[in-house]
């Protein structure tokens, strides 16, 4: 593993000035050392977080990429079979900062829970000196073309660290309201993103997309079966080869896009052992989606073009109704069923998408180019899961 010591500390205090409201600053700082974990700094925008990719873009003491043995890149480096070394290019840094508050207020049968957060920080390193894009600008197209990025830090053939500003919000609100055995529920979420034109891997250009630590596909978890944890805990929606930043449950957004969600559920308690639920959900992008752009598991969604030429598409990623049961039918034993669908929206669109990146040899950027399939149709989603828990 090509990684430093990461640490991160957080700090909080619980406030109750007044009965039914309870008050929670919190307070988190980040140290990251060239690579880390993909629950805490995901690929978006083209901008790979992963050794896997080639060139890593997060460099630590010069080690950039974990190449596979006996590939090419594997025997570039003597002694080192599978590592790629650039000599004096150093160890990228990330200080990441976040600063905010979860409260929550109860008033007899309603309850609200607002939490807002605002992350700043900086980070370093080693834009690409080479891009792909597709040469056509059509949803669909298949054509690809590597071009001179013209990123500060790089020449046609070299690249060197550069630091990125950090900015972003989060704000997530839950409501609620008890009457006997019925329980309706509202929520509502927002994170900042970067618009297409905002090419992320360029240091020049802030990042405005959330990054949290970890969220353990917690984010949403029970407020639907597709685009968040529920009854399923092996169908979670990801993106093209499962990457973490086209996940919004991993992501707290969509790739570089935020995030706009609002959702309500309902469950009513036939007898204290059975419950029926049904939730609807409407997630949108902050910003428009590069819906020409390449969909892939190491970089997140490579823009169609550079810079201001890149596509600005749709904001929608879809609606999803749900419905399931709970019953409790012995001690310590729970039958749980859910059922879901999904309409896709057009945010999920591509010019092309990923497979899996072990499938062929990686080209530019660790992308490659073979296993491509169109991606200009996303299909609609259906799901049905049951689960027994035994507990103790």
């Amino acid at each position: 593993f090509i990684r430093g010591d990461d640490f991160a500390i957080f700090v909080s205090a619980d406030i109750s000035p007044f009965k039914g409201l309870d008050l929670r600053p919190i307070f988190s700082y980040a140290e990251l050392l060239g690579n880390t974990n993909t629950s805490t700094r995901q690929s978006r925008g083209g901008l790979a977080s992963s050794s896997a990719a080639s060139p890593g873009a997060f460099p630590y003491q010069g080690f950039t990429t974990t190449n596979a043995v006996g590939s090419a890149g594997a025997a570039a480096t003597p002694g080192q079979p599978n590592l790629t070394v650039v000599p004096g290019l150093g160890t990228a840094v990330e200080h990441r900062y976040t600063v905010g508050l979860d409260a929550k207020w109860t008033a007899g049968p309603f309850y609200l829970d607002p939490t807002v957060f605002y992350q700043w920080g900086t980070r370093s390193f080693t834009p690409p000196s080479t891009v792909q894009t597709s040469t056509c600008a059509n949803v669909g197209c298949t054509a690809l073309v590597a071009v001179p990025s013209g990123f500060r830090g790089t020449t046609a053939t070299t690249t060197s660290l550069q630091k990125q500003d950090l900015s972003s919000w989060l704000l997530d609100v839950t409501g609620g309201w008890r009457a006997g055995p019925l329980l309706l529920e509202g929520r509502g979420s927002y994170t900042t993103g970067n618009k297409a034109t905002s090419d992320v891997r360029d240091a020049r250009q802030t990042a405005r997309f959330f990054q949290p630590i970890s969220t353990d596909a917690q984010f949403w978890a029970g407020w639907a079966e597709i685009q968040a944890l529920g009854v399923d805990y092996f169908n979670l929606i990801t993106g093209a080869d499962g990457t973490r930043g086209l996940s919004p449950p991993f992501a707290i957004g969509y790739d570089k896009y935020g995030l706009k969600r609002v959702g309500v559920r309902a469950s009513y308690a036939l007898t204290p052992a059975f419950t029926v639920r049904g939730s609807v959900m409407q997630s949108w992008t902050d910003t428009g989606v590069d819906t020409n752009g390449i969909k892939t598991g190491s970089n997140g969604i490579i823009p169609s073009a550079v810079g201001r030429a890149a596509h600005s598409g749709s904001t929608n990623l879809g609606t999803e109704l749900d419905a399931g049961i709970t019953w409790r039918f012995a001690p310590g034993l729970t039958f749980d069923l859910g059922g879901g669908y999904m309409w896709v929206g057009d945010a999920y669109k591509a010019a092309l998408s990923q497979a899996s990146p072990a499938l062929s040899p990686a080209n530019v950027n660790g992308v490659s180019t073979s296993i491509f399939r169109p991606e200009n149709d996303p299909k609609d989603v259906t799901t049905v899961a049951a689960r027994v828990r035994y507990s103790f």
